[in-house]
C-alpha cells in the first residue's frame, strides 16, 4: 500500500531530517520541504524521530493516506529559550539589592522552569514532532 509523507518547509528543525520508522525499522529520512511516497505494510506503526525526540505512533494506515509531519511550536520555539532564561534569573537572585521575598520568588520560578525543561525533554519527548493523517 502506498502512503504520502509531507514535511512542509519550516524554520523549526530545518537543518535536521526526520527519520521515519515503521515498526521500529528505519524506512527513510524526510528533509525540510520534502514529500515522499512510500510502500508500507498496513498493520504497522509509523513514527518520526529527530535526535532523541520524536512523534507519537500512528497506525491504521490506509491506501493513499497523506501524512504530514511538522515541528510543534512550543517545543521548538519556546523551549530552547528556557536554558537562556535561567542564568539571567540567577543574576537577579544573587544581587544584594533584591529583597529576600523576591529572591525566594525568583528561586521558585527558576525551579519551575527547570522542571518544565526536564519534563519536556524526557517525559514528553514523543511529542516533539506533530504527525497527522489526512
Amino acid at each position: 500500500m502506498k502512503i504520502t509523507l509531507k514535511r512542509p518547509a519550516e524554520r523549526i528543525n530545518r537543518n535536521l531530517p526526520y527519520r521515519i520508522y515503521l515498526n521500529g525499522k528505519k524506512l527513510t529520512e524526510l528533509k525540510n520541504g520534502e514529500e515522499k511516497e512510500l510502500e508500507v505494510d498496513s498493520s504497522g506503526k509509523l513514527c518520526a524521530k529527530i535526535s532523541w525526540c520524536g512523534s507519537e505512533n500512528i497506525s491504521n494506515l490506509k491506501e493513499g493516506d497523506e501524512i504530514e509531519l511538522s515541528g510543534r511550536v512550543f517545543y521548538n520555539r519556546v523551549l530552547p529559550f528556557l536554558p537562556a532564561i535561567l542564568p539571567l534569573l540567577s543574576v537577579f537572585v544573587f544581587m544584594d539589592e533584591v529583597g529576600d521575598f523576591w529572591k525566594n520568588v525568583l528561586l521558585i520560578f527558576m525551579a519551575l522552569l527547570l522542571m518544565i525543561l526536564v519534563v519536556a525533554i524526557s517525559v514528553f519527548r514523543t511529542r516533539w514532532i506533530r504527525i497527522e493523517c489526512r
